[in-house]
């Protein structure tokens, strides 16, 4: 063997950079067009939910070999992916909503800064003392699954982390077995929303001068896993009179948004008025979404 090869072979952080290596190769799976269609994106998926960031975490928490021994560096990797993607995804959901593509740059972002760390760590320790993952040493699960794991000479909480490694790997391939065959695919649905002068909500028209028009945008998100066929109507009432002032038959493919600014102008004066947005689907007689404005037409 040679001098290069015996060194990398003896590299401290080799475990570190295969993380690193996972990461980018998740996103790019993911991410980018073509990739993103193999059978190896659901595989590195699991890997980087469920394991590396409670791993490079662990290694930035214990970088001593003796704190913990792999069996326990394992099992608290699990354990803890399984809180932190969770909990991330919690968080980030208060200004990005569930999403993808936030989600997997934090998660990529949380491995690179805990690997950063646990290197740093590693380093200030004396070579002997360093947690070390070499070449020759990626085994872990290998020895998860054999007699050795459970053999009498390991101790009972040894055992116990053995037991929930297995039982955790069988879990997730399960779980992830079951959803590439079952997908969930969600409860169908149609967003329909209405926006003010300023594109916001909340910034409504509603004092109108007869023969005065005010925008107002009208949007429609189609999520009925299917092309649908609508109509929108838009009338003015009163106790008395209601008029359409806008009608339109729109056909919208699945997962795509409408969105429109409608001038609209009443036809008549009055107090305590209600504009209706409704939203009718496939020709049905009664609205399937509607919202109203309460305006004054002098």
């Amino acid at each position: 063997m040679n001098k290069h090869s015996d060194i990398i072979l003896r590299t401290n952080s080799i475990d570190l950079v295969l993380v690193i290596i996972a990461t980018l190769g998740t996103l790019a799976f993911i991410l980018l067009p073509y990739l993103n269609q193999t059978f190896i994106r659901p595989i590195l998926g699991v890997v980087v939910l469920f394991f590396l960031p409670g791993y490079t975490l662990i290694a930035a928490l214990f970088p001593n070999k003796k704190s913990i021994n792999r069996s326990q560096r394992i099992a608290l990797s699990l354990g803890l992916s399984v809180a932190v993607v969770p909990a991330m995804t919690l968080i980030l959901s208060f200004w990005f909503g569930v999403n993808l593509g936030p989600l997997l740059v934090a998660l990529a972002l949380f491995i690179v800064l805990c690997t950063v760390f646990a290197e740093t760590r590693r380093r200030a320790l004396p070579q002997s003392e360093r947690f070390s993952v070499g070449l020759k040493q990626i085994k872990v699960v290998e020895k998860a699954f054999s007699g050795s794991a459970f053999s009498d000479s390991k101790s009972r909480g040894d055992k116990l982390l053995s037991v929930i490694f297995v039982l955790s790997i069988v879990a997730l391939v399960s779980t992830l077995g079951y959803t590439l065959a079952f997908p969930n695919p969600g409860e169908p649905f149609t967003e329909f929303y209405i926006l003010g002068t300023n594109g916001t909500i909340g910034s409504y028209a509603t004092q109108y001068t007869l023969g005065e028009q005010q925008p107002v945008t009208v949007g429609i998100v189609n999520h009925e896993q299917q092309d649908m066929s609508y109509q929108l109507v838009v009338r003015l009432n009163d106790t008395n009179t209601s008029t359409v002032l806008y009608s339109e038959n729109l056909s919208i493919a699945n997962n795509q948004t409408w969105q429109k600014v409608l001038n609209l102008t009443p036809d008549r004066t009055g107090n305590n008025m209600t504009m209706e947005f409704l939203l009718y689907r496939e020709n049905q007689a009664a609205p399937y979404r509607e919202t109203y404005l309460p305006v004054t037409v002098s």
